[in-house]
């Protein structure tokens, strides 16, 4: 950029904001060091390695979405002060001061020395996201805002050179390419940017592009040059950058506009500080009235403007127009967050400082000064205010991670699976155990160590992973820490199956002479192989001596979850048993869904399929996928691994696969019109032998994540029809305990080696109150469950009234006996009345019932039932711990609603606060919410400032 020409007073005001600006952002970058987001952490992780040369930056999930500039800056700053989460913030805020400099001298063309400070104050903090974000390693924000600005002022004075016939050398054309090229690379939100450069370029060259050949070609090469990092990374990974776009999922216009602006107001503020919710209106009408101006005087004030005054204006008008038509017409509408709005903000600043610096009139320029002043207070003292809570919480944040990791070390975990939410203890911890939640692809190598991980760690709240356990009857020691619980060392009970020993892959047919014998057996997921879509594709294993087999398993390497039955090939099993082969499955869809193994959990990342053979005296075995045409044959699919389970048991506790049709015989002939609960294998088998109809078979593979109307899910059993269960010898005595709980009657009878019990329609327990049954199908076995619905309906009969006491007592006694946690939501009278003392003491023991009431309902059926505080004379810079009583009505849908609680002195003033998502037991998986007006309670502590003052707190908690 050209020198200045004369420093002013204004200009030495503006140096002075700058490095106010500078002091703020690096502040800001120390209160949020504790980075707890999964975004900044992988951020951190990409500036971890490049600082210690380990890899090249290519995991990072941006790569497609944005460059690795912003990370690189971060490693910098890691290089020189060591690894921790203020070094990797330290990246953005490079970026963000070399922005803010631009800005300067953008505005400082367009309208003086004054509108260059008018437009630093204006972004000296800006509104609390911008705030938050210059902080935020997110990626590539910064960058955006940093190129953006460059490019838009740079071309406004090319083309103001160009305008008046003054010479602009090729070099200067070139730079700028460079410029838009590394844009482009490190985040497509410059788009807006690079197109309104265009145009004024175009309009300076007075629209004769071949009189500026030379210069437009000095331009593209540079574009090229910068886009250099973007075009190695597409060509070797199917163009992925264009998949992130989202330019063609916009909304319709109406809800699209108004998206945009509730968008918009957020950019600003939640409207949840103690300002009130009219805050991010008055905010945001403030700089749109001050931008208004400013449009307002580009236009009026065109003549007498100089060329670069003229073309630094029309930069930022044009830049903020095109920003605003794009994202009202993409699919930034559908994300609930402003921080897509967070580039606009040094247009509007621009065009805030034309309307304070340029305005005709005194009284306007001292109006839009006030303006301003009063702007910049609001904006500064919110951004702070928001802020400053992050440095509280930080020390106690770390302290957290430190020992969830010594924790992990402890009980000697290779790998945590936890919700996405605990992904940043990857870069807390140094790696030293790979937290993943078995789905992100972020960073592979975390996942794929989860994968393969032999003694995995379970983070409560992960999953519904206790319900899990509890369903398949396991046992489990748990650890509580920070917070949570680990949950490790998982005991099943006794399965008569396990992996055969690696060795017996004697034959791999495709592609001939590729990979060695093993390579699908070893473990290794590193070794994929595929078989390049066209042709079948084979594996065949011989064994020295013959083999029990209950079941052949591959692994996938692909995200399949929405593409699961569009699978582009079939598969077909053939097994060689007395020196002849027979086919077992012919060709049948490879469902991905289909997920088991002997694994408690196997992340999606990977699909892993088992196909039930349950064969003896094995001596051949052949898996062939087969294709089919299909027009997903495109997928980019690739196998894994293939092993073989085996049973380790007598056989005659193992059905075998061949009697599937005489069981299908069995059931024409005595199975009436039963619902049929089997194994899915078995179930596709009967389905496609023409025995039962897709209605009778729940346990159908097309069904196991996709319920259809009127069909109870999450393996509930139909009690008003005759059922049939088809389960393994091995699970018959679970199942028959389970009947002999909650079936009034059943019968049992064995088919073809398969244990199949009866229960005819109404034969369930409690059937008569109109409870469903206690059970749930869990796709091998019949086990207690679904008590929520049981209990559920129950206190729903007694709440509605119209039963006679005997019935509510019945319905008392099935809440004491299956859930006496849910007797929360009756008073304590009405459970003596019908239940005496007994029951009383039941709900007195189980039932989390708050000691001082306070129910409040809120309109999406959410209720705080009781809050506690402790200590109640808590001192400065002491802990309070608050715990919050909640309950659900029925019509209670968890949305994007965030609980806040904050401790306010005298005043209003916020003192300690916490936002957070909500406990999990109501906003978490659907399969363990509790029962519709039982009370659940979590604790939260916060911390109070040393600072504040003596005397009495209130307390405020809401949505």
């Amino acid at each position: 950029m050209n020198r200045l020409p004369h420093w002013k007073s204004a200009d030495w005001l503006a140096l002075a904001a700058l490095g106010l600006a500078a002091v703020l952002r690096v502040w800001g970058a120390w209160a949020m060091r504790c980075l707890t987001e999964p975004d900044p952490a992988v951020v951190a992780l990409m500036a971890r390695h490049m600082a210690a040369f380990k890899e090249l930056p290519v995991f990072f999930y941006g790569q497609a979405y944005m460059g690795s500039l912003e990370p690189m800056a971060s490693a910098l700053m890691v290089a020189l002060l060591g690894s921790t989460g203020f070094a990797v913030n330290l990246g953005p805020v490079f970026f963000a001061m070399a922005a803010m400099v631009v800005l300067w001298r953008w505005a400082r063309d367009a309208a003086g020395p004054w509108g260059g400070l008018a437009a630093v104050l204006a972004g000296l903090t800006g509104p609390a996201v911008y705030f938050a974000f210059q902080m935020a390693p997110r990626g590539g924000y910064m960058v955006a805002l940093f190129v953006q600005a460059l490019a838009l002022c740079a071309s406004a004075r090319l083309a103001a050179r160009l305008r008046r016939g003054e010479g602009a050398g090729a070099g200067a054309f070139f730079a700028l390419g460079v410029v838009a090229g590394v844009g482009v690379w490190s985040n497509l939100i410059v788009a807006p940017a690079l197109g309104a450069s265009v145009l004024l370029l175009a309009h300076g060259m007075r629209w004769r592009f071949l009189r500026h050949a030379g210069r437009l070609a000095a331009g593209a090469a540079g574009t090229l040059a910068g886009l250099l990092p973007w075009l190695a990374y597409n060509t070797r990974h199917g163009w992925a950058s264009l998949d992130m776009s989202q330019v063609s999922a916009h909304e319709p216009l109406r809800r699209a506009l108004l998206h945009s602006w509730t968008r918009f107001l957020l950019l600003h503020d939640d409207g949840r500080s103690a300002a009130g919710p009219h805050l991010p209106w008055i905010l945001a009408l403030a700089v749109l009235l001050l931008a208004g101006a400013g449009a307002w005087r580009t236009w009026t004030g065109r003549r007498e403007a100089t060329p670069r005054q003229n073309y630094a204006r029309a930069a930022a008008l044009l830049f903020t127009i095109f920003f605003v038509w794009v994202y009202a017409t993409s699919g930034f509408t559908r994300t609930p967050s402003a921080r897509y709005w967070v580039p606009v903000v040094p247009g509007l600043a621009v065009l805030m400082a034309v309307g304070c610096a340029t305005s005709c009139r005194r009284g306007a320029r001292l109006a839009a000064w006030t303006l301003l002043a009063a702007l910049l207070l609001g904006q500064g003292a919110l951004s702070v205010m928001k802020t400053h809570p992050y440095a509280r919480r930080a020390p106690a944040c770390l302290d957290a991670f430190r020992q969830m990791g010594e924790a992990l070390e402890q009980i000697g975990a290779d790998a945590l699976l936890a919700p996405l939410q605990l992904y940043a203890l990857n870069f807390a911890n140094d790696e030293r155990v790979p937290v993943s939640d078995g789905r992100q692809t972020f960073y592979a190598p975390i996942l794929r160590a989860a994968e393969l991980a032999d003694s995995p760690a379970y983070a409560s709240g992960f999953h519904g992973i206790e319900t899990l356990l509890r369903q398949r009857g396991a046992s489990w020691n748990s650890l509580p820490v920070a917070g949570r619980h680990l949950i490790w060392k998982v005991r099943f009970p006794s399965e008569p199956v396990r992996f055969l020993a690696g060795g017996g892959l004697w034959d791999l047919s495709r592609p001939p002479g590729g990979l060695p014998l093993d390579a699908l057996n070893d473990g290794n997921l590193d070794t994929w192989w595929s078989p390049s879509g066209k042709g079948d594709a084979a594996l065949e294993w011989r064994f020295a001596e013959p083999a029990s087999v209950q079941s052949v398993q591959v692994v996938f390497a692909h995200g399949m979850a929405n593409l699961a039955f569009d699978f582009p090939r079939r598969i077909r099993i053939e097994v060689n048993t007395g020196g002849a082969w027979r086919t077992l499955f012919r060709e049948d869809p490879i469902v991905p869904l289909d997920v088991s193994g002997p694994r408690v959990y196997s992340p999606s990342g990977l699909a892993r399929l088992k196909y039930r053979v349950a064969q003896t005296d094995v001596e051949g075995l052949r898996v062939t996928f087969l294709e089919t045409r299909s027009k997903a044959g495109r997928l980019d699919w690739r196998l894994a691994e293939a092993g073989l389970i085996e049973a380790t048991e007598e056989s005659g506790r193992m059905a075998d696969a061949g009697g599937v049709d005489g069981l299908g015989a069995w059931i024409r002939e005595e199975g009436g019109a039963a619902q049929i609960y089997a194994p899915r294998w078995i179930s596709n088998r009967l389905y496609r032998g023409g025995v039962a109809e897709r209605e009778r078979l729940p346990g159908l593979a097309e069904r196991v994540f996709g319920t259809p109307e009127g069909w109870p899910g999450e393996g509930a059993v139909m009690p008003d029809r005759e059922v049939l269960f088809v389960v393994e010898p091995f699970d018959a005595e679970a199942t028959r305990a389970t009947l002999e709980v909650h079936a009034r009657d059943f019968q049992e009878s064995r088919v073809e080696g398969w244990a199949v019990f009866r229960v005819a329609a109404g034969d369930w327990v409690g059937g008569e109150m109109g409870l469903p049954p206690a059970v749930r199908w869990t796709g091998d076995a019949l086990l207690t469950g679904h008590t929520v619905a049981r209990v559920g309906e129950a206190l729903r009969l007694m709440k509605a009234g119209g039963e006679g006491d005997e019935t509510r007592r019945a319905l008392l006694a099935e809440m004491v006996r299956w859930r006496p946690s849910a007797l929360s939501a009756l008073p304590e009278e009405t459970v003596r009345a019908l239940g005496g003392e007994e029951a009383v003491r039941a709900r007195r023991e189980s039932a989390l019932v708050p000691e001082f009431s306070c129910r409040t309902e809120f309109a999406n059926g959410l209720c705080l039932e009781g809050v506690a505080v402790e200590p109640a004379d808590a001192e400065a810079g002491g802990a309070v711990s608050v715990t919050l009583h909640w309950s659900a009505l029925e019509t209670f849908v968890p949305g994007r609603e965030m609980v806040f609680v904050h401790v306010r002195a005298g005043g209003g003033k916020i003192v300690a606060q916490e936002d957070y998502r909500g406990t999990p037991q109501l906003w978490g998986d659907s399969a363990v919410r509790p029962v519709p007006g039982e009370i659940v309670a979590e604790t939260r502590v916060l911390v109070l400032p040393r600072g504040a003052e003596a005397g009495a707190l209130d307390l405020c908690v809401g949505l």
